[in-house]
């Protein structure tokens, strides 16, 4: 079985986490944003009891240097923006699956997402096991 197959089968097992990992990622780039912009609280709430409190009391919710906590912000953004891009690629080669007649997506779709064996599959399809693996991975390598 070539590399690209291999890689095709475990983006198709993972589809649905990667995209809920990717939904995510964007929501953690949207919190950063709306702190960057400076829109986002920079105090702690306090309750109503903490307020009448004669004792000192947290002011701020980051301690140290803005700029230095701005550059964290900007780094951490990319390092989300560079895992998004690698999942999304992910999910490109999960999509090659979709090229397939429907009959094989169906098989391979029974085969990750089922708790079908793959005996059971294979002889709903009428193929054998050994058999069935072959006709998967060669359609899948003319594909990829």
């Amino acid at each position: 079985m070539k590399t690209m197959t291999q890689l095709v089968l475990a983006a198709y097992k993972g589809k649905y986490r990667i995209q809920k990992e990717i939904d995510v990622r964007q929501l953690e780039i949207v919190e950063i944003e709306h702190q960057m912009s400076g829109l986002a609280k920079s105090g702690i709430e306090l309750s109503p009891e903490q307020k009448r409190s004669s004792k000192p009391m947290p002011h701020t919710v980051s301690h140290g240097d803005p700029e230095h906590r701005l550059i964290c912000l900007v780094s951490r953004k990319e390092e989300l923006e560079k895992e998004i891009d690698y999942l999304t690629m992910s999910m490109k080669l999960a999509e090659k699956i979709d090229q397939l007649p429907l009959t094989d997506q169906l098989m391979i779709y029974d085969l990750y997402h089922t708790k079908k064996s793959a005996d059971q599959v294979a002889s709903e399809y009428g193929y054998s096991k050994p058999a069935m693996y072959r006709h998967l991975y060669g359609i899948i390598d003319c594909i990829s």
